[in-house]
């Protein structure tokens, strides 16, 4: 069998005979689009660009002395991947993290506080 008889034993897309069926895949819009949403926010300076969004988003409100939970959330991630992308930044030498009752409160070290503290 040549290419073109097998080209022509296909159906086309505009036949009349050919039945479609679709149906919704959750979570599917996020991975196809990961880029573009909540997951992974566009750049905004050099900051984002250096550390990545996420990491940059943790590090800059820990000058308040954010929760772990809160800082997830301005960030819109869930907690544990906060806590996996803090325990890189204070590994780095960039964050601390220090338990405050129930809680874990993130506060910059001297060198995240520099970092934050470089023009932009």
């Amino acid at each position: 069998m040549s290419s073109a008889d097998v080209a022509r034993a296909r159906p086309s897309a505009e036949d009349p005979e050919l039945l479609r069926a679709g149906y919704p895949l959750p979570g599917l819009g996020r991975l196809a689009h990961r880029s573009t949403g909540p997951h992974a926010p566009p750049a905004r300076d050099r900051l984002d660009l250096v550390l990545g969004p996420v990491r940059a988003a943790l590090l800059r409100p820990a000058r308040r002395r954010p929760s772990v939970s809160e800082a997830a959330g301005r960030a819109h991630i869930t907690v544990s991947t906060a806590t996996y992308h803090c325990d890189r930044l204070a590994r780095s030498g960039l964050l601390r993290r220090l338990r405050h009752g129930r809680e874990i409160r993130l506060c910059l070290t001297d060198d995240g506080a520099a970092l934050l503290d470089l023009p932009a």
